[in-house]
């Protein structure tokens, strides 16, 4: 099922606000310009609106107010209520996915997994007082001080976040980093199997595990 351009239209105001915007688990694609411009755009901004997808979604789900693409952890849409996971779980922001929303002076955290915000994704949204990359202090600071290059830092971080555990999704994207960076797929896994005594079994074969495909 496609929910479609033009779908609100004719709805009175009155009638979509303090709302909860349910998806069926038989949505299985979105046309934004249906929920932002008809539905937001011209009935409060998103500001009082709470998402809602059926668990049973193959698709999508919902959190925080976000609706999420499981497969390849986008935010397709959110509201002006929206929290932005911080868990990991989320890695990129559709276009338009915070369109015409009305955040009403908010300050908003984007959160270290995020990798890529798609053209638009805050198209006509007003009311943004910051938007915040939590990556900043890293990627500004830490990784651009001299002493280390960027493939020992990369290797490094690959390791680093294994032995924390429950950062699988940034485990990935740094072993990502650390190849791209110059190491061979044999060193990634080498630093690896080197942390095991330190680190666990388990951590190595999670960190192994998340970034299969990478090695």
């Amino acid at each position: 099922m496609l929910i479609e351009n033009g779908v609100w239209k004719g709805y009175d105001r009155s009638d979509l606000e303090s709302a909860v915007l349910r998806i069926s688990d038989e949505v299985h694609e979105v046309d934004l310009r249906a929920i932002h411009k008809n539905m937001f755009a011209y009935c409060g901004g998103g500001k009082q609106y709470e998402l809602f997808v059926d668990p049973k979604n193959p698709v999508y789900y919902s959190t925080g107010n976000c609706m999420i693409e499981r497969e390849t952890g986008k935010i397709v849409f959110g509201t002006a209520e929206s929290k932005l996971p911080q868990d990991g779980s989320v890695r990129s922001i559709g276009t338009g996915a915070f369109a015409w929303c009305d955040f009403g002076d908010k300050k908003i955290d984007i959160p270290g997994s995020i990798e890529n915000v798609e053209k638009c994704a805050f198209y006509g949204a007003w009311g943004i007082r910051e938007l915040r990359f939590l990556t900043e202090l890293c990627f500004s600071d830490f990784m651009t001080r001299k002493g280390l290059d960027g493939k020992t830092r990369e290797l490094l971080t690959v390791v680093m976040l294994a032995a924390l555990g429950g950062a699988e999704v940034q485990v990935r994207s740094h072993v990502e980093g650390a190849l791209k960076t110059g190491s061979t797929k044999e060193e990634v896994v080498c630093a690896l199997v080197h942390a095991m005594p330190y680190m666990g079994i388990p951590r190595l074969f999670n960190a192994l595990n998340c970034a299969k495909e990478l090695l």
